[in-house]
């Protein structure tokens, strides 16, 4: 079953806060990931960004990029939702939304813990 990680409202947004980091994908033409979990539908496409936020309180921050290529992205950052942990995260399937290529599939994994797989589809994160 799946579940849809985002909120309206501006309070929700404030709480996690906006990617840090990234430069916004119409500026590269480099793949991007949509890093607004709780903006407005398909809103925040980043590359390289800092932060990449799911849902309230549900993010993976300090992120640090190993390889960002047309077809996968592999890097490393701090994992907050079920738990709280350093995790490595894996960005693939490539998608369009009007124009923009982004990646539609995201994987955190770390020793020790359940792997957490999330889906950007319908401009919004959700796992399952």
């Amino acid at each position: 079953m799946n579940r849809s990680l985002t909120f309206a409202g501006a309070a929700a947004v404030t709480a996690v806060g906006i990617a840090a980091g990234g430069s916004p994908a119409s500026a590269d033409p480099a793949t991007a990931v949509y890093v607004c979990g709780m903006g407005s539908l398909w809103s925040c496409p980043s590359v390289r960004p800092g932060e990449i936020a799911f849902g309230a309180h549900y993010a993976v921050v300090g992120l640090h990029w190993h390889s960002w290529k047309a077809a996968t992205a592999y890097g490393r950052g701090h994992y907050f939702g079920f738990g709280s942990y350093e995790a490595d995260v894996t960005l693939y399937t490539v998608r369009t939304h009007d124009g923009q290529r982004y990646f539609r599939h995201l994987k955190v994994t770390a020793s020790g813990h359940r792997t957490r797989y999330l889906t950007y589809r319908a401009g919004r994160w959700f796992t399952g």
